[in-house]
């Protein structure tokens, strides 16, 4: 299986590469980074079976909307296009920030009603809206909405990494982590439901590697 992935060099791309590597896959990688010029209709797709589009401008603070609708939902049309004209599959990396602020105190779905509050988001739902509209074809696509996503290689984003790696710099280099005072408890509620689910993971890994024995 030949995978290409787009945003290879950012920090879920990094991980996903190394689990493709560790899979055995072939992979091909692009980023908007080196060739900011380039659209999908360059890119070389021989043998590709999948593409897994990870490329986007992932600041919530960007401003700049026309860079913003350029390449977060103008180059996702172009690549989708291409994979459907070459019968390719798509994974299309989404985010739970389109749900903006719905104060459902239910698990979400795909089915809820979004609302998204910045142009990340708005781009991210934007794409999802055009592919939905488009008649079914041979090339499959997913849409993966992320939610709060951590661990190794997001130290580059800045402001903009998850609060567990801002705080786990903040405790290695300073030896205390900063929060405002109104969002204490609120990050102690989410502590708690974190935690009980990492050690509901730890557990179902220990049985799935038992079980494989």
């Amino acid at each position: 299986m030949k995978v290409l992935v787009t945003g290879h060099k950012g920090f879920i791309g990094q991980n996903l590469c190394k689990a493709i590597r560790e899979e055995g896959w072939e992979l091909t990688t692009f980023d908007i980074i080196d060739n900011p010029t380039m659209r999908p209709k360059d890119l070389d797709f021989t043998d590709v079976d999948c593409v897994m589009h990870l490329g986007a401008i992932s600041s919530t603070t960007e401003t700049d909307v026309r860079k913003i609708m350029d390449q977060n939902l103008s180059w996702s049309i172009e690549l989708y296009e291409e994979c459907r004209n070459q019968d390719i599959h798509m994974q299309f990396s989404s985010s739970a920030s389109v749900y903006g602020n719905n104060k459902s105190e239910r698990i979400l779905s795909e089915n809820d009603i979004c609302y998204p509050s910045s142009y990340y988001a708005l781009s991210k739902y934007m794409f999802e809206q055009y592919a939905l509209k488009r008649p079914q074809s041979r090339s499959v696509l997913q849409i993966f909405r992320y939610f709060n996503v951590y661990g190794p290689h997001e130290e580059h984003k800045g402001s903009q990494a998850s609060p567990y790696t801002q705080f786990a710099k903040q405790a290695k280099e300073k030896g205390v982590i900063k929060v405002q005072p109104a969002t204490v408890k609120v990050l102690f509620e989410h502590l708690v439901k974190y935690t009980f689910l990492l050690l509901a993971l730890e557990t179902f890994s220990a049985a799935y590697q038992k079980f494989s024995e």
